[in-house]
């Protein structure tokens, strides 16, 4: 009868690791800013999904919000980031109950226009997009997120830095 109360006893308590898992899992969303190359700025959208405590799967959207002039030659040059969408794994690690290191990889499109006083041209940018960050626990569900990430393209490479508010559900 002894061994039937332990058998009882260890499958009740073998549920709490079980538990405990499915708190790091489920959807989470975020909003930010975003600068490329320090030069342009818009807005970012993050939906992600915690697979457990240390993995996650994320898509990111980006809207130019802000364009940069610049002489080249005797005419003026005009360039935007107009939209990027990118989709990411994600590999966390929990350093304290607050705050969290991460690194990312992924795929990423990235339309640009580019014009002067004459014409002007729009192009996309695909490539692997790498990077990693930096998050701070505000409470349970929000947090405040720091990030680097590097978009490789084909004619043109460009680094990011966004800070974001995410929100866990």
């Amino acid at each position: 009868m002894n061994i039937f109360r332990l058998f009882v006893v260890m499958v009740a308590f073998s549920g709490f690791p079980l538990l405990s898992h499915a708190q790091d899992t489920g959807t989470y969303v975020g909003i930010g800013v975003t600068s490329f190359e320090f030069d342009t700025y818009g807005l970012n959208g993050k939906l992600g999904y915690n697979l457990s405590k240390n993995f996650a799967v994320e898509s990111e959207g980006f809207v130019g919000l802000t364009k940069k002039t610049s002489n080249f030659g005797t005419s003026l040059l005009t360039s935007k980031v107009n939209y990027s969408i990118a989709a990411y794994a994600v590999a966390k690690i929990p350093l304290t109950e607050q705050f969290e290191i991460f690194a990312r990889g992924g795929y990423h499109n990235t339309r640009l226009s580019v014009k002067n006083q004459l014409v002007g041209t729009k192009g996309d940018i695909d490539g692997f997009a790498v990077g990693g960050g930096a998050g701070y626990n505000l409470s349970e569900k929000n947090s405040i997120r720091l990030e680097y990430t590097y978009l490789d393209g084909s004619y043109a490479n460009i680094d990011t830095v966004a800070i974001s508010f995410m929100h866990k559900f």
